[in-house]
C-alpha cells in the first residue's frame, strides 16, 4: 500500500456515494448484507487478511476506509491498490465503472477525528475530554505534565502503516503519554507501561490506570521517577521489537511484571477490537494481569526451551568420554599443530562459567598466528561467551549496558598491558579483580561530574602479545608460548598450501556451539575436586609462584570437569564433582605449563636453549650471543631472545654482559638444565586418594 492519499470532496459530500466500491470487494459475516450505522459507517470483514470477525469499516459519504486488525487505513485510491494492485488511470477507471461516475472534485485532507475515533472505536466525546482536536495537520494529541499542563504535542497524521505517521510540534524533549492521569494508577495500585497513545486512550476508557511510551526505544531512565511508589507495574510486551521497552522500563523497576500477547491481540487497542463490550474487555484485561509473569520467569522458561533445542544437537558430544579429543581434532583440520595451546584456549573460554575463570595470555613473535589460533577456538562457541575489544570498541565496552557476567573479554593484542589507555585499564582491572569498574567525568546540569561505571563479574580474559609481561602482573596470568620451532613452521606452510589448493575446508562446528550453549544455559558452575588435598600433598613446593600456579591448576581441572557435565556425578548442593579423569586430561598440558612459569623449572624450548649455551661453553670455553644461538637452534632471534630471558630469570643462563645495549655473552647458570616434573601422575593421585 502506498502512501496515504486523503480525499475528500467540496459540496458532494452528501451525494456521491462510495458503497457500491467497497461493496465490490467486502462482503459481512457468513456472507450476510454489511452492516450500516447512522453516520454512514458500513461494516464488513477486511478483504486483505482472512477476516472471521468483521474489522473492516469505510464511510460510504467521505470514503475513508480502515482495517482494525492492522492491515491499514486510507482512502479510495489507497484501497484499490492494496486489494487490486490499481492506481492511476485504472484506479479512477474502476471507481466510474463500480459508482457509475466520478466524484467533481477530489482534494487531499488531513486525517480527522471521527477517522481516528473509528480506528480506536472510541467515542469522539472521549477523544476530546482528553484533549484531542483536529487540526491542519491531522489529530492533535497533548502531552502532559504530571499537574495537567500540556508539555508539547504530537501529530497523528495517518493511520496507514506507510509513510510518516506522526510528527512532533514545537518544543524541545519529549514525555510518556498520559502522565495527568497518574492519580488513577496510585489509586488502583497498578500501572499499564504500553507503546502508544491510542492503546493508553483505549485502557483510560475502561478505567485501567495506563501510561505510554512514544515508541518502543523511546522510554527515558528519568521518567521512571514520575511514577508514584509502591505502584505494581505492568509492562505490555508487543510482538517483534516490544521486548525492547521492556528491557528499558525493567533497569528501573526489575520487580516489573510482563504481559506478552499473540500477534492476534498485540496491544489493548486489538483487544478492545475482539471484545464485545467494556465489561468483557475489562475482564479480559484483568485475566491478563493475573497472568503476567516476571523478568526472571519468562526468562527461566525461555532458558528451558532453548536449553532443550540445543540438548538434542549436543548429546551425543556431551556425552563423549573425553570430550577435548573431538574438539582437537576438529580445530586441527583448520590449525596447524599447537593441539597444547588449543586445549588451553578451549578450557579457559570453557572456565567462564566458573566463579574464578582463567586468565590466558598467548605469547608468541609477529606472524606466529596468535589471533587466527584464537578466531579458530571462539567459533566453537556462542557469542554470548565472549566478547572482542579492539582499539575501536575500548569505550563502547565501557559504556555498553550488556551483561559481562561469565563471558571472557577477548583483547586482540596486549599493548594495552603496557599502557595507561583505556585497553590498558581493562586488563588490568579483570586480571587484578574479574570485574571492571571504571571511573569516567559526565557533563551534567550540574556541570561535570565523576561517574564510576562498575561492570559485575566474573569475567575471563583472553589477550595476546608478542612482549614479555613482566612484573606482578605476569603472575596473575597464565602464560601460553606458541611453539617457534622450525617443525611448527613447516606444519604451518603445509598448511597454507593445502588451503591454497582448495584442500582445507571449514568443518561443522555447530554443534560444538551448542556444547557449550548447553553448558552456558545451566547457570554458572560450582565444582567439587575431591582429590585437590590429595594433590597439594604430593606437589612439589619449588617455588612461592607454584601457590597461586596451584589455583590454575584446579581451574584448569575444573574447565574439564564443567566441560563434561553431563556425565559428571553432582552433590546434594548440584555442584559438579570432579573425576580423576578431569587431571589426567589436563596433565600433559599442566606439566609443560606450569614447567614454563616455575621459578625451577625449564619448558622443553627453555631446556634446549640452555643445553645449547652449555654445549657450546664446554666446547669453546667462551659465551655465546643470541645471534650464534639463534643459528645453533635454527630460529629466529626473537623468539631465542624469549627463551634466554626466560632461563636467565630462573638462573639456568648468566649474562656476562652488564652494559646495557650490547650483545649479550651467555654462559651456564649454577643450576643444571635437569627434568623437574613437580605434577604428580594421575594414577599416583587417584591411588592416593582412595
Amino acid at each position: 500500500m502506498g502512501n496515504i492519499v486523503t480525499l475528500v470532496k467540496k459540496d458532494n459530500a452528501g451525494k456521491f456515494d462510495w458503497a457500491p466500491l467497497y461493496e465490490a470487494y467486502v462482503s459481512g459475516a457468513n456472507g450476510d448484507p454489511l452492516n450500516e450505522r447512522d453516520d454512514g459507517w458500513m461494516d464488513g470483514c477486511c478483504p486483505l487478511h482472512d477476516d472471521t470477525r468483521p474489522s473492516f469499516s469505510f464511510n460510504r459519504w467521505s470514503g475513508y476506509w480502515l482495517c482494525r486488525a492492522g492491515c491499514g487505513a486510507g482512502w479510495p485510491l489507497d484501497f484499490l491498490e492494496a486489494v487490486a494492485g490499481l492506481d492511476g488511470d485504472d484506479a479512477l477507471e474502476e471507481i466510474r465503472e463500480l459508482c457509475g461516475s466520478l466524484p467533481p472534485e477530489i482534494i487531499p485532507g488531513p486525517l480527522t477525528l471521527t477517522a481516528y475515533a473509528v480506528y480506536c472505536n472510541l467515542p469522539v466525546s472521549f477523544l476530546q475530554k482528553l484533549g484531542l482536536a483536529e487540526c491542519a495537520k491531522g489529530v492533535k494529541i497533548p502531552y502532559c505534565t504530571v499537574d495537567g499542563q500540556v508539555f508539547r504535542y504530537r501529530y497523528r497524521l495517518s493511520l496507514n502503516k506507510q509513510g510518516s505517521r506522526f510528527a512532533w510540534g514545537s518544543g524541545k524533549g519529549i514525555l510518556p503519554y498520559g502522565l495527568e492521569n497518574l492519580h488513577l494508577a496510585k489509586k488502583a495500585g497498578y500501572l499499564l507501561l504500553v507503546e502508544g497513545e491510542s492503546d493508553v486512550q483505549t485502557l483510560l476508557y475502561a478505567g485501567i490506570p495506563a501510561l505510554g511510551s512514544p515508541g518502543v526505544a523511546a522510554w527515558q531512565k528519568e521518567w521512571s521517577a514520575l511514577i508514584p511508589e509502591g505502584v505494581q507495574i505492568y509492562i505490555w510486551q508487543e510482538p517483534d521489537e516490544g521486548h525492547v521497552l521492556v528491557e528499558k522500563v525493567l533497569r528501573a523497576f526489575p520487580d516489573a511484571k510482563i504481559i506478552k500477547t499473540t500477534v492476534e491481540e498485540k496491544d489493548p487497542r486489538q483487544v478492545w477490537l475482539n471484545s464485545r463490550d467494556k465489561a468483557d474487555f475489562v475482564q479480559l484485561i484483568n485475566e491478563l494481569l493475573q497472568t503476567a509473569t516476571t523478568a526472571d520467569d519468562l526468562q527461566e522458561a525461555a532458558r528451558r526451551t532453548e536449553r532443550e533445542a540445543v540438548w538434542q544437537k549436543c548429546k551425543d558430544l556431551a556425552m563423549e568420554p573425553d570430550i577435548l579429543t573431538p574438539v582437537l581434532n576438529t580445530l586441527s583440520q583448520v590449525v596447524a599443530g599447537e593441539r597444547e595451546a588449543l586445549a588451553i584456549l578451549y578450557l579457559a573460554l570453557t572456565s567462564r562459567l566458573l566463579p574464578r575463570p582463567i586468565n590466558l595470555l598467548l605469547q608468541a613473535p609477529p606472524g606466529a598466528g596468535k589471533s587466527y589460533l584464537v578466531d579458530c577456538v571462539l567459533q566453537m562457541f556462542p557469542e554470548s561467551a565472549y566478547y572482542k575489544l579492539t582499539a575501536s570498541s575500548e569505550r563502547a565496552f565501557i559504556y555498553s549496558d550488556e551483561n559481562f557476567a561469565h563471558r571472557t573479554v577477548v583483547v586482540a593484542e596486549a599493548a594495552g598491558l603496557h599502557s595507561d589507555g583505556v585497553a590498558g585499564t581493562i586488563i588490568r582491572e579483570l586480571v587484578w579483580s574479574s570485574q571492571l569498574a571504571y571511573e569516567v567525568v559526565e557533563k551534567t546540569p550540574d556541570g561535570l561530574r565523576p561517574r564510576k561505571i562498575i561492570k559485575d563479574g566474573p569475567v575471563g580474559l583472553i589477550t595476546t602479545t608478542v612482549k614479555n609481561v613482566e612484573g606482578e602482573l605476569a603472575t596473575r596470568l597464565l602464560v601460553v608460548e606458541l611453539k617457534d620451532t622450525p617443525e611448527q613452521t613447516r606444519l604451518i606452510l603445509e598448511a597454507e598450501a593445502r588451503e591454497a589448493a582448495g584442500q582445507a575446508t571449514m568443518p561443522d562446528l555447530s554443534h560444538f556451539a551448542a556444547l557449550q550453549k548447553w553448558l552456558e544455559l545451566n547457570g554458572p558452575a560450582n565444582v567439587i575436586v575431591p582429590y585437590a588435598e590429595t594433590l597439594a600433598r604430593l606437589l612439589k613446593p619449588s617455588s612461592v609462584r607454584l601457590r597461586r600456579d596451584f589455583r590454575q591448576l584446579l581451574t584448569l581441572i575444573m574447565a574439564n570437569a564443567v566441560l563434561h557435565r553431563a556425565s559428571r556425578q553432582t552433590s546434594s548442593s548440584g555442584a559438579i564433582i570432579a573425576s580423576i579423569d578431569d587431571y589426567a586430561a589436563i596433565y600433559p598440558l599442566a606439566v609443560a605449563l606450569f614447567a614454563s612459569t616455575g621459578e625451577a623449572t625449564l619448558t622443553p624450548q627453555q631446556r634446549e636453549a640452555v643445553e645449547a649455551v652449555r654445549r657450546y661453553y664446554e666446547q669453546y670455553h667462551t659465551s655465546v650471543t643470541v645471534k650464534a644461538l639463534s643459528k645453533l637452534l635454527g630460529i629466529d632471534r626473537t623468539s631465542t631472545q624469549r627463551r634466554v630471558a626466560a632461563a636467565i630469570k630462573k638462573g639456568f643462563l648468566v649474562n656476562l654482559e652488564d652494559k646495557p645495549h650490547r650483545p649479550a655473552m651467555l654462559v651456564p647458570g649454577d643450576m643444571a638444565a635437569e627434568e623437574d616434573n613437580s605434577l604428580p601422575e594421575p594414577e599416583m593421585v587417584a591411588r592416593m586418594s582412595s
